[in-house]
């Protein structure tokens, strides 16, 4: 299975157990969190190329999710409903150590096969009425689809089950997780040992080893070789040699190559042939997603997009951004400064935060705030504020004491996202009053250099000022005389 599974059509080996990285430097993703695009984006994939390519993009994108260490909500099967629960399940999961043990809730096939539903975001988990109320585990993909190895009567996984789904038997998860990592083809092992010995920092070996690997058309040790030639690591420095070596390795389609060419002309100011150069990488790079360097493609593309396009495209797109930095400022103040009667619940006041993007014809598809606690996680209830509610538990009525998030959003696939949050407490407006109002408990300051000030309201802005001001005497007594100069300059009226 293993060796099968290690080479795609075109070439390319980027197939690798969990673990064949020594070191894993990258962020967390997780279903309340980014999702996990490259899963998503390889399952329609393989609906709509319903071929070997798109399987194998979808294995690659897998391989680089474990290697993330992605998370995935697991549902389950217990005596808990969402009737008593106090928040949602699937924003407010069940730690994988918690759920040790507990029964799994599965789905069977007319073949009688059964399957673990591993779900990629919230919103896969909510798409269908018998997860929705589920209780649900957060696990890291790599520990759910062990669990499914490990429980009898389980044949595999399928993700996202309530839209394109994938399903993995047990032979696809074994391959993913236990497979033993073998170079394949001509030039393969020599690059492997060349990776070795440059960690070691024998560079001259390592430099011999891609020799070899290069003189057999391997892509990668062309590459390789040539970031030696250009280092001068392990022999003569020459930078033409390199930029050979890389633009032979381009043809292949090696994405290490494509960037190395892309750094190569910024270091000599060609920005606008830089910036072709990091968009064949992310061409490239999108059906075979890896580790090594697919966050150093977004990465350069988020340093090189904006800049070197069209002055006029770039100035749009910033004035569009700073647009949305100060629609949902204004939003996260209008909640925070409120003043409401007793006896309302988050169901009441989700509107509050909504009405500056309503006023523009907008929304945002996530809750506006949740409960935090102490005693149990970050996301504690009963208290919430969301605009539909979906348990019982979101009809609960905000009393003194209460900490909330206020966190509204704004998120535009494929441009920028924005999201302001501060934690607030729920306080009596006047001792003995019936109304009652938040109080700020997180005091930074609000960047002011990404305000729109032509479009914030003057509401907002008295709103801002009092904040910043407030800001100012919580920290100024903490703050050295540099600090102080800084702070005073980003806390200052405007």
């Amino acid at each position: 299975m293993v060796n099968t599974m290690a080479r795609r059509t075109d070439g390319g080996v980027r197939f690798r157990p969990v673990g064949s990285r020594r070191s894993r430097t990258a962020p967390v993703y997780s279903p309340r969190g980014t999702g996990c695009p490259a899963i998503e984006q390889a399952v329609q994939g393989l609906y709509k190329g319903q071929n070997e390519e798109s399987f194998w993009t979808l294995m690659s994108a897998l391989n680089y999710a474990l290697e993330l260490e992605t998370h995935v909500l697991v549902p389950l099967q217990t005596a808990l409903s969402a009737q008593g629960a106090p928040a949602p399940w699937m924003e407010h999961p069940i730690p994988a150590e918690k759920a040790d043990g507990l029964a799994l809730w599965t789905l069977r096939n007319d073949k009688g096969r059964c399957w673990l539903p591993l779900f990629t975001s919230v919103a896969a988990a909510g798409a269908d009425r018998s997860t929705a109320s589920c209780p649900m585990a957060d696990r890291t993909l790599e520990q759910a689809m062990q669990l499914a190895l490990d429980t009898p009567g389980i044949d595999g996984v399928v993700l996202d089950p309530w839209s394109n789904s994938a399903s993995l038997d047990g032979a696809l998860l074994n391959g993913l997780l236990h497979a033993g990592h073998t170079p394949e083809g001509p030039g393969a092992e020599e690059a492997e040992a060349g990776k070795e010995a440059a960690r070691a920092g024998h560079w001259a070996a390592a430099a011999e080893c891609y020799q070899k690997a290069a003189e057999q058309g391997n892509s990668a040790g062309l590459s390789l070789l040539g970031e030696c030639l250009y280092q001068g690591r392990g022999v003569p420095k020459s930078a033409a040699q390199a930029r050979k070596m890389w633009k032979a390795a381009a043809e292949s389609g090696e994405p290490i190559a494509l960037l190395n060419l892309g750094d190569d002309c910024a270091a000599r100011g060609d920005n606008g042939k830089a910036l072709l150069w990091y968009r064949r990488a992310r061409q490239n790079a999108a059906a075979v997603p890896d580790i090594e360097y697919t966050p150093r493609v977004c990465l350069r593309l988020a340093q090189y997009e904006t800049r070197y396009t069209s002055r006029k495209k770039a100035l749009a797109q910033a004035a569009e951004e700073k647009q949305a930095f100060t629609i949902v400022l204004e939003s996260m103040l209008a909640l925070l400064t409120f003043r409401f009667p007793k006896g309302c619940a988050g169901f009441n006041l989700d509107a509050i935060a909504r009405a500056p993007f309503w006023s523009r014809g907008m929304d945002y598809n996530h809750g506006t705030g949740h409960g935090v606690g102490y005693m149990l996680s970050v996301h504690e209830g009963p208290n919430g504020i969301r605009g539909q509610r979906r348990v019982k538990s979101e009809d609960a009525e905000f009393v003194p004491g209460m900490i909330t998030s206020d966190e509204p959003g704004i998120y535009i696939e494929g441009k920028y996202g924005v999201r302001h949050e501060n934690l607030m407490e729920c306080v009596e407006a006047e001792p003995g009053s019936r109304y009652l109002e938040f109080r700020s408990i997180t005091f930074a300051p609000i960047d002011l250099d990404a305000i729109d000030e032509d479009t914030l309201t003057e509401t907002a802005r008295l709103q801002l000022n009092a904040y910043h001001k407030e800001v100012y005497a919580k920290l100024a007594p903490h703050m050295g005389e540099e600090e102080l100069v800084w702070l005073k300059e980003y806390t200052r009226e405007i």
